[in-house]
């Protein structure tokens, strides 16, 4: 694997590289203005499943890797500090293909009453496909809101706190030396010896 970094102004690109040459991790960073003292988290991928589909000890946290050796080397080459505050937009979360539910439209919409804005939007785009809307309707948008709350929870083991929350996006902020300090953290627990004869608990996939 490899890296690719450009600078195009404010906009710092870092791109990992596998050996066939696919793209596997993608950052953009867009750097503070002399008048605006934020930076942006503006894109962050990883290829879905990467470790399923690769082998998982080459691929183990190759996204988080990419990201806090690009943090690491923004402060180092003084473009960042501990400081800086950071914000990003984080929606990502989808459907998947094939996807069905069986819960009450009473329970979706308890649920989606906590996020008008995105029903609104769902309500929207139902009135220009000049058709009624759902319990499918409703209940594909609280799957992506649940989707998106999982990639929420991605970022707080970054240290960010989100801001305001709208259902299939929500903003987040945290600060660079927030994001270094849980760059320094493993997140796993101490190894206990085993007694002689007792048999090891099953652990569930860490993903990327």
């Amino acid at each position: 694997m490899n890296t690719v970094v450009k600078q195009t102004g404010r906009l710092v690109e870092a791109n990992t590289y596998d050996e066939d040459g696919s793209a596997i991790v993608e950052i953009n960073i867009r750097l503070p203005k002399p008048n605006d003292p934020k930076a942006f988290l503006a894109h962050f991928y990883v290829v879905p499943r990467l470790e399923k589909m690769k082998g998982r000890e080459k691929y183990k946290g190759v996204g988080k890797k990419a990201l806090c050796k690009l943090i690491s080397g923004l402060v180092e080459e003084k473009k960042l500090t501990p400081e800086t505050v950071i914000e990003l937009d984080a929606s990502g979360g989808t459907v998947p293909d094939g996807f069905t539910s069986t819960e009450s439209e009473e329970s979706l919409d308890k649920f989606l009453a906590s996020y008008p804005s995105a029903l609104a939007d769902l309500s929207h785009d139902v009135k220009l496909e000049k058709r009624t809307m759902t319990v499918m309707d409703k209940a594909r948008l609280v799957e992506a809101i649940r989707q998106n709350h999982r990639l929420i929870a991605y970022y707080k083991t970054y240290g960010l706190n989100v801001v305001e929350d709208k259902g299939e996006s929500a903003r987040m902020t945290g600060t660079i030396g927030g994001i270094l300090s849980a760059c320094q953290k493993t997140g796993g627990k101490k190894t206990r010896r085993r007694r002689k004869g007792s048999k090891p608990k099953s652990r569930r996939r860490r993903h990327i």
